[in-house]
C-alpha cells in the first residue's frame, strides 16, 4: 500500500513542545513521520499520494470514547429492541425478585435463602414449576399460578409505575418511525395491561415472552425471534436490558445491548457496564443520555 503524504500545511503537533510542522507521512494506519515538506516526500517515496493542504491546519484527532444512546440507536438502522420491560420500562424489578419468596411466606413455608436468585432468571412458567417441585408438591403448577396472579395482579393493573421519562423517550423513537417490539421472560396478561394503565402500550407492534417461545433470557431464542419479526439482523438491533445474564445473552448472539440502570442491579453495576456496548444511568429526555460506549 502507497504511502499517503500531507505537506504544506500548518500541522499543529500537540506535543510538549507544542511544535508546528508542514508534513505528514502516513503509512497504513500509522502517524510515519512528522515535520517538513522535502523529508516528508523522500520518506513517502515516488509512488506516494501526495495532498496538499494548501496552509490549512491538521490537527491529531480527538477519540472521545462516549455515545448518546439516543444518536446511537438512529446509526443502527433506526431499530430500537427494547428487551424485558419489568426493570428497564416499568418500575417492578423489586418486587418480581422477591414475588416467590413471598407467595410461599403468605402459606406459611420457609424458603432457601438463595431462592429469589434461583426464580429470578426463569420464566414465569417456569418459576411456578420450580415452585411445585420443591415445596408444594401437592399443588399443580397451575393452581400456584393462579395463587401468585391473586397477590401481583391488582399490583400490576393499578400500582406499577413507569421510569422516570420513559414515555417521552418511547415518543421520540416513533416520531423517527423506529419500530419497537418486548421481549420479556414476565406473563403476557399482567405486561399488557400495566402497559395500558400507563398508557405505552401503543409504541409498541409486539410482545414475545418466555413462556410462550418456551425459553428463557439464557437462551438468545427470544432475541432471534424478535429479530425474525422486525426483519433485521442482529447487528441493526438495539436491546434494552437490565439484568447482567440477559445482557450477556444478548451480546454474545450479536446484538447491540445497552444495559439500564435499576435499583435492582446496583450490585451488578460494573459488570453490566464492563459487559454491554452502552450504559444508561437514567432516562432524562429524549436528546440527553448518559452512555458509555464500552
Amino acid at each position: 500500500m502507497a504511502k499517503k503524504v500531507y505537506f504544506n500545511g500548518f500541522v499543529y503537533t500537540v506535543n510538549e513542545a507544542r511544535d508546528v510542522a508542514s508534513a505528514v507521512v502516513i503509512d497504513g494506519d500509522r502517524i510515519a513521520y512528522v515535520g517538513d515538506d522535502t523529508k516528508a516526500k523522500a520518506i513517502g517515496g515516488a509512488d506516494a499520494e501526495l495532498v496538499d493542504l494548501e496552509g490549512k491546519m491538521m490537527l491529531p484527532g480527538l477519540i472521545d470514547g462516549h455515545c448518546h444512546p439516543i444518536m446511537a440507536a438512529h446509526f443502527l438502522s433506526g431499530i430500537v429492541l427494547d428487551i424485558d420491560a419489568d426493570g428497564t420500562l416499568i418500575d417492578s424489578m423489586g418486587m418480581w425478585r422477591s414475588l416467590g419468596r413471598r407467595y410461599l411466606h403468605s402459606l406459611g413455608i420457609e424458603t432457601e435463602q438463595r431462592l429469589d436468585s434461583v426464580l429470578y432468571a426463569m420464566s414465569f412458567e417456569q418459576g411456578c414449576e420450580y415452585l411445585r417441585k420443591h415445596y408444594l408438591k401437592k399443588n399443580s403448577a397451575d393452581d400456584i399460578r393462579a395463587g401468585i396472579f391473586a397477590m401481583i395482579g391488582d399490583f400490576y393493573r393499578y400500582e406499577v409505575k413507569l421510569k422516570p421519562s420513559i414515555t417521552g423517550y418511547l415518543e421520540h423513537l416513533r416520531q423517527r418511525n423506529i419500530p419497537m417490539v418486548i421481549a420479556t421472560v414476565g406473563d403476557r396478561e399482567l405486561l399488557t395491561a400495566a402497559l395500558e394503565r400507563n398508557n405505552i402500550a401503543e409504541y409498541f407492534s409486539a410482545i414475545f415472552t418466555g413462556g410462550e417461545l418456551n425459553t428463557t433470557k439464557h437462551e438468545p431464542e427470544i432475541y432471534f425471534a424478535c429479530a425474525e419479526y422486525l426483519g433485521l439482523e442482529p447487528e441493526n438491533i438495539a436491546v434494552f436490558e437490565d439484568a447482567l445474564y440477559a445482557i450477556r445473552t444478548a451480546r454474545k448472539a450479536g446484538f447491540v445491548v445497552y444495559g439500564v440502570r435499576d435499583d435492582s442491579n446496583l450490585y451488578d453495576t460494573e459488570d453490566i457496564k464492563a459487559e454491554a456496548d452502552y450504559y444508561i444511568e437514567e432516562w432524562k429526555n429524549e436528546d440527553s443520555f448518559d452512555g458509555c460506549r464500552q
